[in-house]
């Protein structure tokens, strides 16, 4: 319940709580005694997650998946082709989460690898974040794999991918600065 903001005051039940750069106290009205409730460098990040912009999976037939996609769920796919990633992608929208399917263009691409190693399935999660540079700031602090020395342009956002992860990888996207 405390603020993360520099020198911000919220009451809060009987006590006061403020925040300045270094830590957030709580002031007791009754006895006046001040406790620290947490330091600045206990917040686990320095960027905000704003949500899941897609759900990415790698699949060996594009048009297989997307027809039974289609006629499931009575929309259609929109397709396109990224040829710097060796890609085709079928994405669909459904309620607020998009789902892309990626099929390799490319013999021996990462997409084709990816099968070749855990079959079909989801590949990652992408979350839009407020900031790029902090949250791949981040994952190289945890001592975490970027795949891209430099984020990528994709659909007006910046993009890197965490590689290595459990059960699935992680994509950050981000506003260009």
């Amino acid at each position: 319940m405390c603020a993360r903001r520099k020198k911000e005051q919220t009451d809060v039940y009987s006590g006061l709580i403020y925040s300045d750069s270094d830590r957030a106290v709580s002031a007791s009205e009754e006895s006046g005694s001040k406790i620290i409730l947490f330091y600045k460098e206990d917040f686990m990040s320095d960027f905000e997650v704003k949500g899941v912009h897609h759900l990415g999976f790698v699949v060996k037939d594009l048009d297989s998946t997307l027809k039974k996609w289609e006629a499931l769920f009575g929309q259609k796919a929109k397709i396109s082709v990224n040829p710097d990633l060796q890609v085709r992608l079928g994405s669909i929208l459904l309620g607020n989460v998009k789902f892309v399917f990626n099929e390799s263009t490319t013999p021996g691409s990462r997409w084709e690898k990816y099968i070749e190693k855990n079959g079909e399935g989801l590949e990652h999660v992408a979350f839009e974040v407020d900031d790029i540079e902090s949250a791949t700031g981040a994952a190289n602090k945890a001592g975490l794999e970027l795949r891209f020395d430099k984020h990528k342009d994709m659909h007006g956002l910046l993009t890197n991918f965490v590689e290595n992860m459990v059960a699935t990888d992680v994509e950050f996207m981000g506003p260009p600065k």
